[in-house]
């Protein structure tokens, strides 16, 4: 137990990739009844509810989750915390509130990079 104590230091674990918190992975069923030119805005909130964030007067949806890849156990100490993975689906509307693109993005796991701000630039 000394000898822990005194090599502090780190132990990842990865795991299978897990929903941490959000309104959970969006599997493909779902996905596919986005479809570009056909769907309304109307029936995007009916098969997702609210979006996590939205942009440019409504025009750009975004649902967030987070997944979980791994933890990262800190020693000496009983400390521990996941490594987690941003997931987008994002949905653009036109001028007639129809899906004019969508994209499903996942951000690195160790990226830096503002996800609002990479939003905007799509």
């Amino acid at each position: 137990m000394i000898v822990l104590f005194l090599c502090g230091g780190c132990v990842i674990i990865p795991t299978a990739e897990h929903v941490e918190v959000g309104r959970g992975s969006l599997d493909n069923e779902i996905l596919a009844s986005i479809r570009t030119g056909v769907t309304n805005k109307e029936e995007v909130l009916l098969s997702f509810g609210e979006p996590d964030m939205v942009w440019k007067h409504e025009k750009i949806f975004a649902y967030r989750w987070l997944m979980i890849s791994g933890v990262v156990i800190a020693l000496p100490g009983p400390s521990a915390s996941a490594i987690t993975n941003p997931h987008f689906f994002l949905i653009e509307f036109d001028d007639r509130d129809i899906v004019k693109r969508v994209e499903l993005r996942k951000q690195g796991i160790f990226s830096s990079r503002n996800p609002s701000d990479e939003i905007m630039r799509w």
